[in-house]
């Protein structure tokens, strides 16, 4: 009966550190594994000073495509159907109290008017007006009879301006629209190439970190080899002491090296994460997609 509570025990200690361990084993699974496009691509999405310049850019381009419309043909058209006015007016009276006069009018018609741009700041425009009228009115004097009426209108006009002894405005403003989005346009180059070099140095510098840290794991691992054969050497007296202590500096040294290789590394990576805009408890892992081309070469024409 002990044994089994011993058991039991066991097991629930066991499982308990495999539940705790889970969380661990999963964030080590995730594992993120960059190419340099890949970082250069999530670096322009997430760049705000980019966005900002984008953004800037975009108005600059609609505040250009503006004063450029400015200068194409436009037709203004305006309706009012109906135009409806009410209006009641005293008449005053010498024996009495004063009476009421009511009137209206209704209004239906429309202003059509085509403007013609002139590279000088000046512009032709045609206009043209058409209405018409409804009139209504009920005198007190006539016992509030309503009296009615009705009347047209049309009208058309041809205009020139042409402003003078002054600057073309409508010119300038459209020059001044171009520099701007010209100038928008080459901080947003600049910002997306200045985003490429630096994170293509980083990654650089990240995928250079991460091997030469194999590097030296992998002279750890001959080290202490070494060290172990040194002292096998040692111990069957094939070699003096200071041998297998010059052995034991040399591991002790690659082990040191290893450890500040590995705290670089870490450096680095949260470094780059940060220049990317990568979140800092994303681990993350570079791999290069070089392609290296076969050349067949004639020894003949070599020599």
């Amino acid at each position: 009966m002990k044994s089994l509570k011993n058991s039991i025990l066991v097991n629930i200690v066991i499982l308990c550190i495999l539940i705790l361990s889970l969380p661990a084993i999963s964030r080590a699974g995730d594992t993120l594994v960059l190419t340099c496009n890949d970082a250069i691509a999530i670096a322009l999405d997430k760049s705000f000073s980019l966005k900002t310049n984008l953004y800037t850019r975009t108005a600059a381009e609609h505040y250009y495509r503006f004063y450029k419309a400015m200068f194409k043909p436009r037709i203004d058209v305006r309706l009012f159907a109906p135009s409806l006015n009410e209006s009641v007016s005293p008449v005053q009276q010498a024996d009495g109290l004063p009476v009421y006069n009511s009137s209206g009018i209704t209004q239906f018609g429309g202003t059509l008017k085509y403007t013609y741009m002139l590279s000088t700041g000046g512009n032709v425009a045609l206009n043209s007006q058409l209405y018409r009228e409804n009139l209504k009115t009920r005198p007190a004097t006539g016992d509030f009879k309503e009296l009615r009426a009705k009347q047209a209108y049309s009208s058309i006009s041809l205009n020139f301006t042409q402003p003078l002894f002054t600057d073309n405005i409508l010119k300038e403003n459209l020059k001044e629209a171009r520099l701007r989005f010209e100038q928008s346009s080459w901080r947003f180059t600049r910002e997306q190439m200045d985003i490429v070099f630096r994170v293509t140095y980083e990654f650089n510098m990240l995928y250079r970190t991460i091997r030469e840290k194999e590097i030296i794991r992998e002279k750890l691992k001959n080290s202490e080899e070494a060290y172990r054969i040194a002292q096998i050497k040692f111990r069957s007296g094939r070699i003096p002491e200071g041998d297998v202590l010059i052995a034991e500096i040399a591991e002790s040294r690659d082990r040191a090296d290893l450890l500040e290789s590995e705290g670089k590394l870490e450096r680095i990576k949260d470094s780059f994460k940060q220049s990317i805009g990568l979140e800092p408890d994303v681990d993350i892992d570079v791999t290069t997609d070089l392609k290296y081309d076969v050349f067949v070469i004639d020894m003949d024409k070599a020599i």
